[in-house]
């Protein structure tokens, strides 16, 4: 019998982000799957009342390396820039050629630019 897989904090992905862990084991790639199709739009952004695309799958509870909660625990779907504020990280600043972060305006520009691509591909 195979021992059981930790929790890895990290997760795993695929393709060049591909760790193993939990979040790369198939059970949960079908859960997310499961989830983005039941709501595909980001609920914290339809609590405001706008309208995007999520794709990004957020454990409601802290699962905290419990496996049961990990993998049948309440999930809810959300955009990149919404679930990275529920982490308290900041998105990453656009970067100009001469390698520093844009100004303000600019990031604007470029983030509303990125968002109408985003949409349109999606």
């Amino acid at each position: 019998m195979r021992a059981p897989y930790p929790l890895h904090p990290k997760g795993g992905g695929q393709g060049r982000n591909n760790r193993g862990g939990a979040y790369n084991h198939r059970k949960w790639r079908r859960r997310r799957r499961h989830q983005l199709m039941l709501q595909p739009l980001c609920e914290a952004c339809l609590a405001e009342g706008r309208v995007r695309p999520a794709d990004v799958v957020h454990h409601i509870k802290d699962h905290g390396s419990d496996r049961a909660e990990f993998f049948y625990g309440a999930l809810m779907s959300l955009c990149r820039d919404c679930h990275e504020t529920r982490h308290n990280r900041a998105p990453r600043p656009w970067i100009g050629e001469d390698g520093l972060p844009l100004s303000p305006f600019e990031q604007a520009e470029r983030k509303a630019e990125h968002d109408i691509k985003r949409e349109t591909n999606q």
